[in-house]
C-alpha cells in the first residue's frame, strides 16, 4: 500500500517585501468566530545552476508575493506568463 501525504504550506513570507503570502480563504465576516483556513498566494522560484555557469552547483529559491510579482517580475518576464485553462 502506498500512502501519499499531501504537503501543505503553512507559512510563507515574500523574499522581496517581507509580506505574508498566506491569505485567508474566506472573509473574516463570512464565519463569525471561525479561524478560517489560509492558502498560499505567491510564486515559488527555483534556479539550479549548471556546470558551465559561474554559480556551479548553487541552488537558489525564493517566494514572491502576488504584489511583488506584478510590480517587479511581470515587466521582466512577460514571455513566461501563459494562461492555463
Amino acid at each position: 500500500m502506498k500512502e501519499i501525504v499531501q504537503r501543505e504550506v503553512v507559512e510563507a513570507t515574500c523574499d522581496i517585501c517581507g509580506e505574508d503570502c498566506m491569505k485567508d480563504l474566506f472573509s473574516p465576516n463570512d464565519f463569525e468566530g471561525d479561524d478560517s483556513d489560509k492558502e498560499f498566494e505567491g510564486m515559488e522560484l527555483k534556479a539550479v545552476w549548471g556546470y558551465a555557469s559561474d554559480k556551479d552547483g548553487e541552488v537558489w529559491d525564493a517566494v514572491v508575493c502576488e504584489k511583488c510579482v506584478d510590480l517587479h517580475l511581470v515587466p521582466l518576464i512577460k514571455f513566461m506568463k501563459r494562461p492555463h485553462y
